[in-house]
This record gives C-alpha cells, structure tokens and sequence, in this order.
C-alpha cells in the first residue's frame, strides 16, 4: 500500500460532509433609509423660511420697542401729549402686532419643519443573509498511469 493512501477516503469522506449552518451563523445588515433631495430641500426651506420670518419679527419689535421708549417716562415730567407722540405710539402698536404676527407664522414654520422631519423619516431595510451549506462535488478523471482527483464546491 502507498503511503497516504489510508488518508484519501477520510479526505473524500471530509469533503462530501456539509458544515454545519447554526442560527448564529446569520448575518443581519440594516441600511438606514436615505432622504430624497426634494425632501431635504423642504425641510431646509421650511427651518430657512422660520429664520427669516422670525429675524422680520424680531426687526419689528426693537422698532416697536424704540418706540415706545420714546413715548414712555417712569416719571411724571409735566409735558402735554402731542400729535407726535399719538403717531409715535400708534407706530409702536402697529410695530409691536407685526411683530407677534412674524413670531407666531416663524414658530408655526419650525413646528412645521419638525414635524415634517419626523412624517418623512425614510424607512430603514433590514437584510438576513443565511449562508447555506457548502457542497463538495468531487470529480474524478483518468489520467496516464492512474486517475485524476478534484473537486467543486458552491457557497
């Protein structure tokens, strides 16, 4: 007998049996789901249109404040209210209402940014991968003087 030959059966045996696959033996890939551009350019004009509308109202209240600082005194100071300051007062006024206007549409764009933000959250895939079992297929061919031992194997 050849020495090696005792081993080529245990080897053919060896190659035959599929490994074992464990529950274990899976893997679990998640991709987190990916905003459009359309989305993001919503979002980012919505958070853009807030800033601006809220930089207007915080415009109109230091004029509106300026102005009532003008027409207001902590002290009686012995002077007659004039047709200057009743126009000085009204543009307070209307400076302060334009300004609880822009505070209150920039509040309701940022909510609404964030809620969008949220409504449009793109949906994450989730993936298993379960590795089957490889198979070994051996091949045998002649040769001159014996013969030919191969193998194939798929994963």
């Amino acid at each position: 007998m050849m020495p090696g030959s005792r081993l080529l059966p245990l080897a053919l045996l060896m190659a035959l049996a599929p490994p074992a696959v464990h529950a274990e033996d899976t893997i679990t890939i998640v991709t987190p789901g990916e905003r459009t551009t359309e989305n993001k350019l919503l979002l980012g004009g919505l958070v853009a249109g807030a800033a601006v509308v809220s930089g207007l109202g915080l415009y109109f209240h230091l004029d509106g404040k300026s102005a009532s600082d003008k027409v207001s005194s902590d002290v009686f100071g012995g002077e007659a209210w004039t047709a200057d300051d009743a126009a000085l007062f009204a543009h307070a006024e209307r400076s302060r209402t334009r300004a609880i206007v822009a505070y209150s549409v920039g509040g309701a764009l940022l909510v609404g940014a964030v809620v969008a933000l949220i409504v449009t959250e793109p949906p994450s895939e989730t993936t298993v991968l379960r590795p089957r079992a490889a198979r070994a297929v051996p091949t045998v061919g002649p040769a001159a003087g014996g013969a030919v031992l191969g193998g194939m194997w798929s994963f």
